[in-house]
């Protein structure tokens, strides 16, 4: 249901893709553009902050099954603060959750290699602090 909207190098949770994939993934986009600006990211307290409503708004733009979305709902509000680590859902819930940041990354920064697994990614730039451009605080030229 959501496997296809994700972006190719999110790996975690799904099929064909997994942790030792994204790691080669990586060896390789590493020795593709070695003479680029890498920056590596781990979303600080990642399960215990995504926030329960934004998750669900997430969820009920593809949902459409009113059984599948209320089972989901219970899930998310079993577990508080955020969504329990090691869960099977939790990996599929963040990659949905992140689905947004995924494209904003992708469209707006247009990195030359961009993974992420779970709440961890790397992006391969050729300047030196894309992030500023998003601000104004950079000239892209």
């Amino acid at each position: 249901m959501f496997d296809p909207c994700f972006d190719y190098d999110v790996w975690s949770c799904r099929k064909d893709k997994g942790l030792h994939a994204c790691l080669e993934r990586t060896r390789r986009l590493l020795a593709k553009y070695q003479e680029t600006y890498i920056w590596r990211s781990d979303v600080n307290r990642f399960f215990d902050s995504v926030g329960h409503e934004i998750l669900k708004e997430c969820l009920s733009r593809c949902i459409k099954n009113s059984q599948t979305f209320e089972l989901c709902n219970e899930i998310i509000d079993s577990f508080t603060p955020g969504i329990p680590i090691g869960n099977l859902t939790s990996q599929i819930f963040t990659n949905i959750y992140l689905h947004e940041f995924d494209r904003l990354v992708r469209h707006y920064f247009k990195p030359l290699a961009y993974v992420r697994y779970e709440d961890d990614c790397a992006v391969s730039s050729g300047v030196a602090f894309p992030w500023a451009y998003y601000h104004g605080g950079g000239d892209k030229s």
